[in-house]
């Protein structure tokens, strides 16, 4: 019995941090494009969301940057979600994430440097960042029945 309560508390121990870390991450919704992602709370304080329309497949970019690198001039963008009616076509860095009703969701990230590797403290802060992308694309979904007009 005593090894069994023992391996217990362990295990719960172990599981604490991630019950803690995922009670504190960030819920991203845009209203506008009816979808939500989750961010790490690591993030907190350090991204800005830009949205443009595109010409491009009639879609709409919605890009996730690195305030600090993006204000210093080195571009800041850690990743893109690109929402269209259409095909987008073979763009690098590009990758589907889903179909629905008529809409079909891509995340992209950069092909070139969008931080200062001239400073260590923005660098490990960038990549830090860009090391969660995967797990927050698996985080997508529309939060409403008719995403994107």
């Amino acid at each position: 019995m005593k090894k069994t309560t023992t391996f217990l508390v362990c295990m719960f121990m172990l599981l604490l941090p991630t019950c803690v870390n995922a009670a504190d991450d960030i819920e991203y919704i845009n209203d506008s494009l009816g979808f939500r992602l989750t961010l790490p709370s690591s993030w907190e304080g350090l991204y800005r969301v830009h949205e443009h329309v595109s010409n491009m497949a009639n879609g709409v970019w919605v890009q996730f940057s690195n305030i600090r690198n993006e204000d210093a001039g080195y571009g800041g963008e850690v990743f893109s979600i690109f929402i269209s009616g259409e095909e987008a076509g073979d763009i690098p860095g590009m990758r589907e994430i889903l179909r629905t009703d008529g809409k079909i969701v891509y995340y992209s990230v950069p092909t070139d440097v969008q931080f200062d590797h001239n400073d260590r403290s923005l660098t490990n802060e960038y990549k830090k960042m860009e090391n969660d992308v995967k797990n927050i694309i698996g985080t997508f979904r529309f939060v409403t029945p008719e995403p994107y007009e």
